[in-house]
C-alpha cells in the first residue's frame, strides 16, 4: 500500500501523499489544524505533545491504549490506529445531549484544582492522565503519580496536578483526614482552634478578620468525592474505537516522500530483504534516537523501515530449554516491564530460578527514560545505539545475554542466522558488531539461579527520566557452605604446591582467599558498567581477581582498587566527574556485596543453616545501603487567609480558577505558533555564530538562497533604522562586524515553511577570524573584564574592614552557584505583520511589549506610535521573555518589513537555550566576624556575576544579589562589593529571583560556615541573628512591621522541627551509609523596583449598559493568573461577582 489509514477523534484519516519523514506532531497541528497538542522540546522530553494511540489487540480481543510523544512519532508509524488528541476528550462547548460534549472530567478536575497556570503544558498533562485512566479502569494514587513521569511544568508546582488526578483513584480513604479539613477558622477564635492563628493576631494584619484555610491533599481529594456522590454524576462515554480499525489488516507499506522511503514489512523474509537492498537504511520503532538526529543534528536517511508487524521481532517469551526469556527486538520497553513483573509477582517460573535477572532489568526499567519514551522505545534500539550510558545493556553484560541477527543470504536470498555474546557486540564509541544486511531479530536473557545473586543500580541527577552518570549491573555465583568448605581444602593444596610466593602476597591472599570457612566462595563473577568507558563494559580485571576468593569484606576492600585498574579515568575523561564515577562503581560493588550477603543469609536461614546465617550476618548498620528508594505517594498543605466580608460577591477573597484554566485543559488557549497563519505568511529561522568571539570574514547566503522555498536572507545591513536593541546601546540586532558568544544573532532566514527555513539557515555560510574569548567568571576576573561601573557596585554599612579586625573570631570561603536554564515550555516566539503607511503589528510571547515596540520601531527607522504590540498570553515566561524576547520580534519585522508579508518566527528549543541567556551564574567570595556566644559584627562580601557579552539586566541583577547578601540577619558593619564579569557567553538575563537567590546562597553558605566554626547548630545561629523591628538594612531600609521573628516561630512550631532534628540524629546513629538532615533556613525578597518611576501601573476599566466589564491593564498573563486577579479587584471594587468582568 502507498497510503496511510488511521483515526483521529473518532474520524477516518486516510493519507496518500504522507510524508515519511514529517512527524504525528506537524501532521495534526498543520494538516489537521489540532493546534492543542503543542511542541515542547521536540526531543521526547518534555510532554506537551502527549496524545493517546489505541491498537486493536486480536489476542485480548480489546484495544491496547498508550500516550506517546506526537513530537517523536513518525505519521507513517500510525498506520491503522487511533490517535485522541486533546480536544477528541472535551471541549468547553456543551453538548445537546447527555453525556455528549463540555469538557471532561480528567480536564474539569486539573482546571478547577488550580492545575493550569500557563497552560502550555496542560493538553500534554491531561492526555497523559487521560490515557493511564483508559489502560488502568483502577488506578493507585501510586500510579497515577508514575503516570507523569513524562510531563513537565515549570510553573503549576505539580501539587494540584497531582491532587487532581487522585481524585480517580480507587485507593483514596474518602472519609478524609478531620485535622487537615478545609474548615475555616476565625483568626484568635477559641477553642480547638485556639493558638493556632498567633500569627495573625498583631503586628500589621491585627484587626483584620480573616478566615485562615488549611488545605490539603487528603481533604480536597476527599471533598471531590463527596461532591461526585451527591451529584450522582453519569459516567461519560469515552469516543470508542473505531469498528473498522477492529478487523484492520495490516498491509505491507512503501510510501515515498520527497526525501525519504518508509517501508513496513510484514514478515522477517521481507524486512531482510529490504535492508539487503538498502544498506543505508535506519530501522526505526519508537524514533527514539533517529528522530532526534534528524530534528537537531539534520541527518537525512533516505530509507527507514518499520519493523512492528515482524512476528519474530515483536514477541516476549521463556524459552524453557534455554532457560532464557527470548526478547524480541522490536519489544517495548512498557511491554518487557508488564510481561516481567507479571512473571515476578506470579511467580511463573520452576522454582530453580531466582528471577534475579528479570528484578535487575525492573529495577532499571524503574527509572528508564519516561511512560511516553518506554511505550515505544525497544531494547533492540537500545542496544544498537551502545550509548556508554545505557541502563539497560550493562544487565546484558552481567547476565552474558546473547543477540540473534538475521540476513538475507546472498544469491539464494534465504534467511542466515548469527549468534553473538553482548560482551562482543559493542566495538567503539557507538560502533558495534551489526554486520551490513543485518537484522537484530532478538536478545536472550538467562535467568539466574538460586546460587546467583544480581543487582542493577543507577545513579543520575534526578531518579525519573534522566540519563545515568554511571550505571552497573553487577552478578557473582556464590559456593554454599558446604561447597566452600571442599574448594578451600583444594585451593588451599594448591597453593601448598606453589613455591617462592612474596610475604605481602600470601597475607593478601589469605586475606581475601578461600581459606575462611565462614565466607562463600566466588564461583563465577560478571561486572557490568556503563559511564565508565566509551561503550557498555565489563570490569574484566576485577572480575577475575575475584572468582576463587572469599566473599568477604576484606575481598571487596581489594577488589576496589582493582576497580581502579579497569576503569582508569583522568580529568581528560568525556563527562568529568572522574573521581566520582569511580567512587560510584565502588560503592555499587558494596552495596551490592550486602545485598548479596543478606541475600545468601536469609537462604541459608530457610535451608535451615542458622550457623552459617549467623556467620553471613553483617552489622545492623549497614542496612540502609541497599535498601531501594521507594517514593511515598506525595502530598502537600498549604495554608492561606480569605476575607469573610467578601464572601457575598461570588469568587472575592476566595481561591479562584485561573479565569483561562478551562480553555486550556481543553486545548483551545491560542498561543503564537498555534495562530492559522495569515495570508501569504512566511516563516524564519536564524543564523548563528558559532564561534564565542572573532571579527565576522564574510557571510555568504547563496547556498541558502538556491534551496526550494526560500525567500530570504537578511543581516545587519539590511536594516533600515538603527542596528541595536536593548537600554545600552552595547548589543546589535544582527552582528555586523564582530560576534561575542555563540549563538548571537547574524541574521535571519525565510521560507515559505519552518523546516524550508530551518534547514536553509544552516547553510548559510560564516567565515571568522577568531579572537581569545573569556569564557568564566575566573577568566574575567584575572582580566578585569567588567560590565557597567568599572569600579564596581559597592553597599556598605559602619566599618567592614575595622570590625572584622576587631571581632573575635573570622572566617571567610567562597561559594558557587552556577546557572540555569529557564525552559519556559513555550519557546520564543513571535508574528511580524506589515500594514499600511509602514505600520508593523507584533504579535508576541514577550513580557514586556513596551519595550519591543521601541525596539521595532527603532530598527524599522519608524516613530513608535507605527508600532503595535499585542500579548494574549505566554506559555511561560521566568523574566526570559522580559528583554530577550525583543530581538527576536526585531529580527522577525526586519524581515517581515522587507518582503511585505507576515512573518512567523518560532524557535526550536535548541536554538532558544543556545541563544536566550540564563540565571546568572554567580561567585561570592566571604570573611565573617562574629563572637563567641554567636553575634554576627561584621560582613566582607565579594559578588561576581557571570553577566554574558553585554548588559541587558546584568546590573540590576547584581544590585539586588548586593540587597539580599544579609539574607534577614542583622549585622553591624558591611562591605558588599559586586562585579559584573564581561564573558563571551550569551547575555544572561531577568530569572525568577533575579539575583536575589545568589545573594541569598552565599549569606547562608557563610551562615553555616559560622555555625560549624562555633560548633552550634545553625538554627540556633540564625535565630540569634534576625532582623527585629525599628532596625536598618545595609541598603537603608528602616524596619517596620518586620514579623521574621514570628515568622520564623510559627514555621518551627508548625513543622515540628525539633521532632523531626531528633529523629533525623536516631536515624544517623542507626546508619552508617545513609544518612538524613533537615534544616530551617529563612529568606527573603525585596519587593519593587529600585528606579521608582517603575514601581506603577495603569488600569483602563469600561462599564458597560449591561452591567459587564472590560479592565485593560499593562501586565501581561504569563500563568501567574494575573488577568484573574484584576478581574477579582475589579469585581471587588465594583460590588459585582468575577462573571460580569473580562
Amino acid at each position: 500500500s502507498k497510503e496511510l489509514t488511521f483515526y483521529v477523534n473518532g474520524q477516518k484519516v486516510v493519507e496518500p501523499n504522507a510524508q515519511p519523514e514529517m512527524t504525528l506532531l506537524e501532521y495534526l497541528r498543520n494538516k489537521l489544524g489540532l493546534t492543542g497538542t503543542k511542541l515542547g522540546c521536540g526531543e521526547g522530553g518534555c510532554g506537551a505533545c502527549t496524545v493517546m494511540v489505541s491498537q486493536y489487540d486480536n489476542d485480548s480481543a480489546q484495544p491496547i491504549h498508550r500516550s506517546i510523544n506526537a513530537c517523536l512519532a513518525p505519521v507513517c508509524s500510525v498506520d491503522g490506529l487511533h490517535v485522541i488528541t486533546v480536544e477528541g476528550i472535551g471541549s468547553t462547548k456543551g453538548g445537546k445531549r447527555k453525556g455528549e460534549g463540555g469538557l471532561h472530567p480528567v480536564q474539569e478536575k486539573i482546571a478547577n484544582f488550580h492545575g493550569s497556570q500557563c497552560g502550555f503544558c496542560t493538553p500534554g498533562i491531561v492526555m497523559a492522565l487521560y490515557t493511564h485512566l483508559r489502560k488502568n479502569p483502577s488506578p493507585t494514587m501510586h500510579s497515577l503519580e508514575e503516570a507523569f513521569d513524562g510531563n513537565l511544568c515549570r510553573c503549576t508546582g505539580y501539587r494540584p496536578i497531582l491532587d487532581a488526578a487522585k481524585t480517580f483513584a480507587t485507593d483514596v480513604k474518602v472519609s478524609g483526614d478531620k485535622t487537615h479539613k478545609d474548615a475555616p477558622a476565625k483568626a484568635g477564635s477559641k477553642g480547638k482552634s485556639a493558638g493556632k492563628h498567633a500569627f495573625w493576631e498583631s503586628g500589621p494584619l491585627a484587626g483584620f478578620d480573616g478566615v485562615e484555610v488549611s488545605s490539603c491533599t487528603q481533604s480536597k481529594i476527599a471533598n471531590a468525592h463527596a461532591g461526585e456522590s451527591k451529584k450522582g454524576e453519569e459516567k461519560r462515554e469515552e469516543i470508542a474505537f473505531p469498528k473498522e480499525l477492529e478487523t484492520y489488516t495490516p498491509k505491507s507499506l512503501e510510501i515515498k516522500g520527497e526525501r525519504t522511503t518508509w517501508y513496513r514489512p510484514l514478515s522477517l523474509e521481507e524486512m531482510v530483504k529490504i535492508v539487503a537492498s538498502n544498506p543505508k537504511s535506519k530501522i526505526v520503532v519508537g524514533n527514539t534516537e533517529v528522530g532526534i538526529e534528524a530534528r537537531f543534528k539534520f541527518s537525512n536517511y533516505p530509507v527507514l523501515v518499520s519493523p512492528l508487524n515482524v512476528p519474530e521481532l515483536n514477541v516476549i517469551k521463556h524459552n524453557a530449554a534455554a532457560d532464557a526469556i527470548e526478547i524480541g527486538a522490536a519489544v517495548s520497553l512498557t511491554t518487557i516491564r508488564e510481561y516481567m513483573q507479571d512473571l515476578v509477582k506470579g511467580k511463573k517460573l520452576k522454582d530453580s530460578y531466582s528471577y534475579g535477572s528479570l528484578v535487575a532489568v525492573l529495577d532499571q526499567l524503574r527509572w528508564f527514560s519516561s511512560t511516553q519514551i518506554r511505550n515505544v522505545g525497544c531494547v533492540g534500539g537500545n542496544l544498537v545505539t551502545a550509548s556508554p550510558i545505557s541502563d539497560l545493556c550493562p544487565v546484558f553484560l552481567a547476565t552474558n545475554s546473547t543477540l540473534t541477527f538475521a540476513k538475507a543470504a546472498a544469491g539464494s536470498g534465504k534467511i542466515s542466522y548469527r549468534k553473538l555474546p553482548v560482551s562482543k557486540f559493542f566495538l567503539n564509541y557507538r560502533k558495534v558488531d551489526l554486520q551490513e544486511g543485518e537484522v537484530m531479530v532478538s536478545v536472550s536473557l538467562p535467568l539466574t539461579k538460586k546460587t546467583e545473586h544480581i543487582r542493577a543500580f543507577k545513579q543520575a541527577r534526578r531518579r525519573e527520566d534522566d540519563i545515568a552518570i554511571v550505571t552497573s549491573c553487577l552478578r557473582v555465583e556464590l559456593l554454599s557452605a558446604e561447597e566452600s568448605l571442599r574448594a578451600a581444602e583444594e585451593k588451599a593444596k594448591e597453593e601448598h604446591t606453589k613455591l617462592e610466593q612474596s610475604r605481602a602476597k600470601a597475607a593478601d591472599s589469605n586475606s581475601a582467599s578461600a581459606s575462611s570457612s565462614s565466607s562463600p566462595i566466588v564461583k563465577d563473577v560478571s561486572l557490568g558498567f556503563g559511564g565508565m568507558w566509551k561503550t557498555p563494559v565489563r570490569a574484566r580485571k576485577t572480575e577475575e581477581f575475584l572468582r576463587g576468593k572469599a566473599w568477604n569484606e576484606s575481598t571487596i576492600k581489594l577488589a576496589v582498587e582493582m576497580l581502579g585498574k579497569d576503569f582508569p579515568l583522568d580529568k581528560s575523561t568525556p563527562g568529568g566527574m572522574p573521581e566520582f564515577r569511580k567512587t560510584l562503581c565502588a560503592s555499587f560493588l558494596f552495596k551490592f556485596f550486602v545485598h548479596s550477603t543478606q541475600q545468601q543469609a536469609a537462604r541459608a536461614q530457610k535451608a535451615g543453616g542458622g550457623g552459617e546465617a549467623k556467620l553471613l550476618q553483617l552489622p545492623k548498620s549497614y542496612d540502609s545501603s541497599v535498601k531501594q528508594f521507594q517514593r511515598p505517594v506525595s502530598h502537600g498543605r498549604q495554608t492561606f487567609q480569605v476575607n469573610p466580608d467578601s464572601a457575598h460577591i461570588k469568587g472575592i477573597g476566595q481561591p479562584l480558577a485561573h479565569r483561562s484554566a478551562h480553555i486550556q485543559v481543553a486545548g483551545e488557549a491560542e498561543y503564537i505558533d498555534d495562530l492559522p497563519p495569515k495570508h501569504r505568511m512566511l516563516f524564519s529561522a536564524l543564523v548563528l555564530s558559532t564561534i564565542p568571539h572573532g571579527d565576522i570574514v564574510r557571510v555568504d547566503a547563496k547556498g541558502a538562497l538556491a534551496m526550494p522555498g526560500v525567500c530570504g536572507y537578511f543581516g545587519a545591513e539590511d536594516i533600515k533604522g538603527v542596528n541595536e536593541v536593548g537600554h545600552w546601546g552595547d548589543e546589535e540586532l544582527f552582528a555586523s562586524k564582530t560576534v561575542h558568544c555563540v549563538g548571537q544573532l547574524i541574521g535571519i532566514v525565510v521560507a515559505e515553511t519552518q523546516r524550508q527555513a530551518v534547514e536553509a539557515a544552516q547553510h548559510v555560510a560564516v567565515e571568522y577570524k577568531q579572537k581569545p574569548a573569556v569564557l568564566s567568571i575566573k577568566d574575567a576576573i584575572k582580566a578585569k573584564s567588567w560590565l557597567g561601573e568599572q569600579e564596581g557596585y559597592l553597599l556598605s554599612r559602619g566599618d567592614a574592614p575595622k570590625a572584622m579586625a576587631s571581632a573575635e573570631m573570622t572566617v571567610e570561603g567562597e561559594m558557587r552557584i552556577g546557572g540555569q536554564e529557564h525552559f519556559y515550555l513555550e519557546t520564543q516566539c513571535s508574528e511580524a505583520i506589515p500594514g499600511e503607511n509602514g505600520e508593523m503589528t507584533i504579535l508576541a510571547s514577550t513580557q514586556n511589549p513596551n519595550t519591543t515596540i521601541e525596539c521595532v520601531a527603532h530598527n524599522l527607522g519608524v516613530p513608535v506610535h507605527k508600532v503595535v504590540c499585542k500579548v494574549k498570553r505566554m506559555g511561560g515566561g521566568f523574566g526570559g521573555k522580559e528583554t530577550r524576547s525583543v530581538n527576536y520580534s526585531a529580527a522577525a519585522a526586519v524581515a517581515a518589513e522587507k518582503l511585505g508579508r507576515p512573518v512567523r518566527i518560532v524557535l526550536d528549543r535548541n536554538v532558544d537555550m543556545a541563544t536566550s541567556g540564563q540565571r546568572h551564574a554567580f561567585i561570592g567570595k566571604y570573611k565573617v566576624g562574629f563572637t563567641k556566644d554567636g553575634k554576627l559584627t561584621a560582613l566582607d562580601v565579594r559578588l561576581y556575576s557571570n553577566a554574558g557579552w553585554c548588559q541587558d539586566l546584568s546590573i540590576p541583577v547584581m544590585h539586588r544579589g548586593l540587597f539580599h547578601v544579609d539574607n534577614v540577619y542583622y549585622i553591624p558593619h558591611i562591605r558588599a562589593h559586586g562585579f559584573a564579569c564581561k564573558t563571551n557567553m550569551p547575555s544572561h538575563t531577568a530569572f525568577r529571583g533575579f539575583g536575589g537567590p545568589q545573594g541569598l546562597m552565599v549569606a547562608e553558605a557563610a551562615i553555616d560556615h559560622v555555625a560549624r566554626a562555633l560548633n552550634i547548630p545553625g538554627e540556633v545561629l540564625r535565630e540569634k541573628n534576625l532582623y527585629k523591628e525599628g532596625q536598618t538594612t545595609h541598603f537603608g531600609q528602616v524596619l517596620t512591621h518586620c514579623t521574621v521573628g514570628r515568622a520564623w516561630r510559627e514555621c518551627k512550631a508548625r513543622s515540628q522541627y525539633e521532632r523531626r532534628v531528633k529523629e533525623a540524629r536516631q536515624f544517623n546513629q542507626e546508619n552508617r551509609w545513609r544518612k538524613r538532615g533537615v534544616a530551617l533556613v529563612p529568606t527573603k525578597f525585596g519587593i519593587a523596583f529600585t528606579a521608582k518611576f517603575m514601581n506603577q501601573g495603569g488600569a483602563l476599566v469600561h462599564i458597560y449598559t449591561d452591567g459587564s466589564v472590560l479592565v485593560t491593564h499593562g501586565g501581561t498573563e504569563m500563568g501567574q493568573g494575573l488577568h484573574t486577579k484584576m478581574i477579582q479587584v475589579a469585581a471587588g471594587g465594583g460590588g459585582g461577582g468575577v462573571c460580569f468582568v473580562v
